[in-house]
């Protein structure tokens, strides 16, 4: 049975319901451990304070003795790994001394397994195995000053099992809550609509949701097609459900779309520089052509939005037609409202 798998098999176990920065954040929370294999030797190294005089001020001896090793065979796990994880890494290598967890034991330890975890003046050194290693403790100490570490190369990190499959069994949980409390979920989406100070991360915000939903109802409707050529007959209980999921998906998607379009006109108006009645859209007396030049020219002058031209007619021309503003007459009093030249007041 396979014990340890790969950064991309791991998510593909996950049905792509990880991605590389869940990962990492999953790691960083301590429930995932990424791993190494190591052979060699183990040492745990003890700290500890020493002061004779009773006056805190005094100077303090900090002493460092091996207090336990052992010749280990298995998987160790240290920070710097996380670092790593990115597939455009996989070529690089690097070096490793201290390690932070012992993620498994293929050589069952007889004597120091018990001493694992370690205490808070504790930590763990890996050197490679030696001839002299029955004569290496008292040495230990003294070539940690200058041992460069351990070679290791990023397409060698794995994950365990035992982890993984605790994970994606805490996912599915996860989604099957989702799937039996989905009105709660709509409702606590509005109360964040209606929370929110932060049009644009709202947004954003919504974006990543509605792309998450379009993945969701495309793999339910692949689930529904490969049940229906499966079974070759009417539709099944089973294919009824996926087709309500996929439904519900679909009004979650279209709702958050409206979301959006709200928001971008909630930003639009906000970001108006002035406050004139006349580009306020709530006003009885409000100037929509006049709303629209000043929204074309921040586009153009102020945030500098990239056109096909430099003159100032065709990309106000542009910016418009990209607006799904069509109207010959109307583009040309657009074009001379926003032109930034001076006026000739003879």
């Amino acid at each position: 049975m396979q014990k340890v798998f790969s950064l991309n098999e791991l998510i593909a176990a996950s049905e792509n319901k990880l991605t590389i920065h869940t990962v990492k954040d999953y790691c960083r929370r301590g429930e995932l451990h990424p791993c190494i294999y190591f052979e060699g030797n183990i040492v745990c190294i003890k700290k500890q304070r020493y002061q004779d005089s009773p006056i805190k001020s005094d100077p303090v001896a900090h002493i460092e003795e091996v207090y336990w090793s052992m010749i280990f065979k298995g998987y160790i796990h240290f920070s710097k790994l996380i670092d790593y994880l990115d597939p455009a890494l996989s070529n690089h290598t690097d070096i490793f001394f201290n390690f932070d967890k012992v993620v498994e034991f293929i050589t069952q330890p007889t004597v120091y397994a018990p001493l694992l975890p370690l205490s808070h003046n504790e930590y763990l050194k890996a050197f490679p195995r030696m001839i002299d290693d029955d004569i290496q403790e008292k040495r230990w100490l003294r070539e940690a000053s200058h041992f460069e570490g351990n070679p290791f190369r990023a397409s060698e990190i794995v994950f365990h099992k035992e982890e993984i499959d605790t994970l994606l069994s805490n996912l599915k949980e996860s989604k099957s809550e989702t799937y039996n409390n989905t009105d709660d979920l709509t409702s606590l989406n509005k109360i964040e609509i209606l929370a929110s100070d932060g049009p644009l991360t709202d947004k954003n915000f919504y974006e990543i949701e509605i792309q998450t939903l379009t993945n969701e109802v495309k793999k339910l409707k692949d689930e529904i097609k490969m049940l229906n050529e499966t079974a070759k007959i009417s539709p099944t209980k089973e294919v009824e459900e996926l087709k309500s999921q996929v439904d519900h998906a679909a009004e979650e998607n279209q709702w958050l779309k409206d979301q959006i379009i709200k928001y971008k006109e909630k930003v639009d108006h906000n970001t108006l520089t002035y406050k004139h009645p006349c580009i306020d859209p709530y006003h009885p007396k409000f100037a929509p052509e006049l709303e629209l030049a000043i929204r074309v020219w921040e586009k153009k002058y102020i945030n500098n939005y990239p056109t096909k031209h430099e003159d100032h007619s065709p990309a106000i021309d542009q910016i418009l037609n990209e607006m799904e503003i069509t109207n010959k007459r109307l583009i040309q009093r657009i074009t001379v409202i926003t032109n930034n030249k001076k006026l000739k007041t003879s």
